[in-house]
């Protein structure tokens, strides 16, 4: 009989460079994740604040401008003078006068003096509004219309910095002279 002698590995297991292995590669796998997730996070925060104040400043374009193409004439301001108080008259005199003034940081819509409503909420503030008036001799009442909303955020990240400025012309329809 010829036995030969063999060691028998009798240990199972990992060794301490392979554990060391799949801690260091688990560990570059989850920080790549939290900093991918972290810039995922500032990206949403940055878009949250981009809509808010791009939506806020369509709507208040849209109503501004359809307020003035519906008006019967634009009294403040006049001889192409401009400030931020836009005043208009209509043929339907329970809305006289109306008026669109900027007060406190927020842009403010009046009808008859029954109170003031604001056009946007607390999340954006006013930093700019300004009517202009552009009408020539003999013509129709014409408005140009320009603001700076920005959104308004008590902290100091950069992700919830966002300005913008609206500029828009309105003409009114209801022309009589």
């Amino acid at each position: 009989m010829n036995y030969s002698l063999q060691k028998i590995n009798t240990q199972k297991g990992f060794s301490l460079l392979e554990l060391l292995l799949a801690v260091t590669i688990t560990s570059v796998l989850l920080l790549t994740l939290v900093f991918f997730t972290q810039d995922i996070l500032e990206v949403q925060v940055k878009q949250r604040s981009i809509r808010e104040v791009t939506e806020q400043g369509d709507r208040i374009m849209t109503n501004i401008l359809d307020l003035v193409h519906n008006a019967e004439s634009v009294t403040v301001p006049t001889g192409g003078g401009s400030g931020t108080t836009l005043e208009l008259v209509y043929a339907n005199t329970s809305q006289n006068p109306t008026e669109i003034t900027l007060s406190g940081g927020t842009i403010f819509f009046e009808e008859n003096n029954n109170g003031t409503i604001p056009l946007h909420n607390d999340f954006v503030t006013t930093s700019n509004l300004l009517f202009t008036d552009r009408t020539q001799t003999d013509a129709w009442d014409t408005v140009d219309v320009e603001f700076t909303l920005e959104y308004n955020s008590t902290s100091a990240r950069n992700e919830y910095e966002y300005t913008k400025t609206w500029y828009g012309t309105a003409v009114i329809r209801n022309y009589v002279r």
